[in-house]
Parts: C-alpha cells; sequence; structure tokens
C-alpha cells in the first residue's frame, strides 16, 4: 500500500475514534409546539348544497383524540358526531336529517392532538345546506380586570340567553387578547369569556369570568373595541392562613376582615390581649403550646364564621426568640425603629443591648426604648448616626413563653429628608370616590383611598421610577372589589398609569393624574 494511503487510512481511523469517545446528551431538537395540520379534507371546508354525512380529514402526523364526545360541538345541534381514526385520517360522521338552508359548524375543542407531543387547537368545520354560508363575523377582546393585560387562552362564548349554560359559539383569545368569529348567523347574543379550567364548555362558579352587560345584536361583521374584565369571583369567606411561629406565635390570615371578630383557640375564647391586629384581615396571636399537639382555631364576626386545624411537631416549638428587624433595614426621616418578635415581651435588659453610630463607631446613649406587646420600639436622638448598629447580647429579650433571644447584630439605616423625595398628586379631575395605590419596583407600596379631598402629598419616597393604579370605588370602601357574575356585577374598574414618573433625592414633584 502507498505511504500517502497508508497516512489518509490513519488519519480516518483516528477521527473515528476520537468521534467514539466523546460522551455527552443527545439534543431532541427544538420542542415541537405546533398543532396537528390538515393535509386534505373531504368534502373540502366552507361547501355549499351539502347533502352528506360524513368528513374524512387527513392530517400530515399520526393523531389521537381527546375525549371526543365532550369536546366536539355542532351548531346547531341537530345531530351528534362520531369519530373513527384510520392512520393520519379522522372520519366525523352522523345520523340525521339536516335542516335545509342551515350553515352548521361542528367545533373540534381542543379534540385533535398531536400524538407524541399532545399538542392542539380549536379546529371549526363549516358547510351549509343552502347556497351559502352565513358570513357574519364578530371579534372580542379580554383584559385581566386586575392588571389591564390582554388574557391569552380564555373562551369567549356567544349565548343565546342569559342563563343559557352552554355558548352557541365560541372561540380561544391569542396573545393579544382576541376571539374572532366567523361564519355567524343574524342574532342577538350575550357574551362571555371563561377560562374554561376543566374543558366543559361551560361557565364554572370557581373560573375566571367576564361578561359584557347588554347583549350584542348581529346584524352585520362587529369588531367589538370595548374589552370584557375577567376577574376572580369572590371566594367564599375563609380563613386563609393558619401557622405557628416559634416560639410563641399563630400567624392568622383571612380574605375577610378579622375586626371585632369572636376568636376561640381549643374551644377557649381569647381576649383582645392575646392578640396583635397586623393588617384588617390578619392578626398575629401569642399562645405557649404545651403537651398539645393540634390547635383548632374558630373566627366568628360579621364578615366571616369559619375554622381551621393546625398540628405542631417538636421541632417546630422551643426555639429561641428571633428578633426581627424593620423591612429593608432601614427607616425614614422622625421614624421610630421597631423590632419584633414571635412572642410577647416579657422582660428587657437593656444593659444587654449596645448601639453603636455609625461610621464613626461612637457609643449612642441617648436614646428611649418602650415594649409594646411583641414589639420593642427605639427612639434615637444621635441626630449625627448615618447607621445605627444594634448588638443584641444573649437573653436581652424573654417573651411570655419563657424563650430568650440570641446574640445576633443589626445595622439600620437612618434616611435623611435630603436622600428622599416628594411626589404631590393631584387627582382633582375625578369626580368620585377612588383608591391610589403607588407602585415602584413591581410592588405596591402604598394604597390611599381618597373621597372628597383629591390631592394628596407622598412624602419620604427612594428615588426611583414610580407608576400609578387608580380605582374607582363605586362603593366607597377603600379598596377594590371583584365583579360578581351571578348579579351581573362587574368588577370595579382600574385604570393603569404606567409611565414612568421620576423621583428624585430631595426634589418636590407636581404630577396631575387625568381620568383615562
Amino acid at each position: 500500500m502507498p505511504v500517502f494511503s497508508k497516512f489518509i487510512g490513519f488519519i480516518a481511523l483516528v477521527i473515528l475514534i476520537c468521534s467514539c469517545a466523546q460522551v455527552g446528551t443527545i439534543s431532541g431538537g427544538p420542542v415541537d409546539d405546533v398543532a396537528p395540520e390538515v393535509k386534505k379534507m373531504t368534502p373540502e371546508n366552507k361547501t355549499v348544497r351539502f347533502t352528506g354525512n360524513e368528513f374524512e380529514i387527513e392530517f400530515e402526523d399520526f393523531i389521537k383524540l381527546n375525549n371526543p364526545t365532550q369536546t366536539i360541538t355542532v351548531i346547531p345541534p341537530d345531530f351528534n358526531v362520531q369519530t373513527e381514526i384510520k392512520g393520519k385520517t379522522l372520519f366525523l360522521n352522523w345520523e340525521g336529517q339536516l335542516k335545509e338552508n342551515t350553515t352548521y359548524s361542528i367545533f373540534l375543542n381542543k379534540t385533535v392532538q398531536d400524538i407524541t407531543e399532545g399538542n392542539d387547537s380549536i379546529m371549526q368545520i363549516v358547510f351549509s345546506t343552502g347556497d351559502f354560508l352565513d358570513s357574519i363575523s364578530y371579534t372580542a377582546f379580554v383584559k385581566d380586570a386586575l392588571t389591564g393585560a390582554p388574557a391569552k387562552g380564555i373562551m369567549v362564548g356567544l349565548f343565546e340567553a342569559k342563563d343559557s349554560l352552554k355558548p352557541m359559539y365560541f372561540a380561544e383569545t391569542n396573545a393579544n387578547g382576541q376571539a374572532t368569529f366567523n361564519y355567524l348567523k343574524q342574532g342577538t347574543y350575550f357574551v362571555r369569556s371563561f377560562e374554561d379550567v376543566n374543558k366543559d364548555l361551560s361557565i364554572s362558579k370557581t373560573e375566571r369570568v367576564g361578561f359584557h352587560s347588554l347583549p350584542v345584536q348581529l346584524d352585520s361583521s362587529v369588531i367589538d373595541s370595548l374589552p370584557m374584565s375577567l376577574f376572580t369571583p369572590t371566594l367564599p369567606a375563609n380563613l386563609t392562613t393558619f401557622s405557628f411561629s416559634s416560639p410563641g406565635a399563630f400567624v392568622v390570615g383571612s380574605n375577610r376582615s378579622l375586626n371585632n371578630a369572636k376568636i376561640t383557640l381549643n374551644d377557649n375564647l381569647l381576649s383582645e390581649t392575646d392578640y396583635s391586629i397586623i393588617t384588617e384581615d390578619s392578626l398575629l396571636l401569642f399562645y405557649q403550646p404545651k403537651e398539645e399537639k393540634s390547635f383548632r382555631l374558630t373566627v366568628n364576626n360579621e364578615f366571616i364564621d369559619d375554622t381551621a386545624t393546625v398540628r405542631l411537631t417538636d421541632a417546630s416549638k422551643n426555639k429561641p426568640l428571633n428578633i426581627v428587624p424593620p423591612k429593608g433595614n432601614s427607616v425614614n426621616p422622625k421614624e421610630l425603629i421597631r423590632f419584633t418578635v414571635f412572642d410577647k415581651i416579657d422582660e428587657l435588659d437593656t444593659s444587654k443591648i449596645d448601639l453603636v453610630s455609625l461610621p464613626d463607631s461612637v457609643s449612642i446613649t441617648d436614646y428611649g426604648v418602650e415594649v409594646i406587646g411583641n414589639e420593642l420600639v427605639f427612639t434615637v436622638n444621635s441626630p449625627t448616626a448615618e447607621k445605627v448598629l444594634f448588638a443584641f447580647d444573649q437573653n436581652a429579650l424573654k417573651g411570655k413563653t419563657g424563650a430568650q433571644s440570641t446574640q445576633s447584630t443589626v445595622e439600620i439605616k437612618r434616611l435623611k429628608a435630603n436622600e428622599l423625595g416628594v411626589l404631590n398628586v393631584d387627582l382633582s379631575a375625578y369626580q368620585e370616590a377612588i383608591v391610589l395605590e403607588v407602585i415602584t419596583d413591581g410592588k405596591t407600596i402604598q394604597t390611599i383611598p381618597l373621597n372628597a379631598i383629591k390631592t394628596h402629598q407622598l412624602t419620604n419616597l427612594k428615588p426611583g421610577d414610580y407608576t400609578f393604579k387608580v380605582i374607582i370605588d363605586s362603593n366607597n370602601n377603600g379598596k377594590w372589589d371583584t365583579g360578581d357574575f351571578q348579579n351581573e356585577v362587574q368588577p370595579e374598574e382600574i385604570q393603569l398609569f404606567t409611565e414612568p414618573t421620576k423621583v428624585r433625592a430631595n426634589w418636590e414633584i407636581e404630577l396631575i393624574i387625568l381620568p383615562k
């Protein structure tokens, strides 16, 4: 064999060995998210003068069916469709006589799925027994009632009557919140949108829903530019949180007000000194678990009557008293510095607490401290301390449960007025009661009800971009209220002002917000 040929053979062998030696994960390529595509339909879609009782639909790939008896709908409902799959072909057939001069639609509501990935879509097959197809179209839009964002993947139905259980026509919203109906017959329809989580093509009491208050009369094609607001129905009044935070507090939350509630724990009626209100719908309940393993809480007032239980493990009990600093480890000018614990404070040893001014590291002696329930409240009189280092020695605090604090240190920044901004907001163009929500970094930091006076000064704002949400407070209760589909009550209108307003340190800005 010539030397050159031997050399080529050697190189090929090396390449083969190296390629075989590589170890890795074989990629299957991009995920297939395309719904099954129709290759051929017999007779063709949109056929007129139809006289048969079968459609033969050939797909590009192999398919499977998703509960066809539940996901196939015929409009008008003059027959029931039977299904059969042979290879890549779906056969739809039925028995019975079709009406003359009638446009029929067969909706396959995610009935046909890709056999490997399970991709699906809504298909509409249209035919007419007369000389023409009904040609009216209707376009609806759906938005999220809270965020104002387009609602994708939501079912929109056209109902014959206000109390109809299932729609006569239906379509699904796209990424723009748009649902388009074609081949509609003239008539009056009630327009509803719903999430259809259980895929039964009907509105459930627990699903998000939206509706137009008035029916739509379709004599010609319509694009309805007023979006439906999709909202979560009012949930039954109940306790949403009941958990234990060692060493001596239960956290209780509700979806209703807890004001003036009668509270019992393991059938023992508690007094107001046994708990601390956090917000209108949440509180801390102080209690020292002893031998009990299970706790039963009952809350009753004009808004709620509910019971919740929790079971404790030994590991969840008898933990030390953890001292929680203020949110963000910072306080605004003239704001007191509040530390909290999950127990009622029984004893305080100030000799085991040191305060140091930063950055000069000078000990602070001119301060006051007060115990209020489960809070340790400091008044620091040192004007030059930009930051205060709090050093808690072992056993500085003792709770009602007997638990004591561990050694800890924490720095608290005292913000100065010239580090913050002021925003004067004028909403006097609104005539009705409103609620103003102030938003920064995607979080609502203030919620302000405004009724007679529609101006408000926002002080101690950290520099940054701020946006706003205005709630039209129809019932004047100082908060946003969702809708009520059964009683035809729309959710309270929310107007979003997403153009950011920049707040700068030591600046005072005037802002006028006009109704949309």
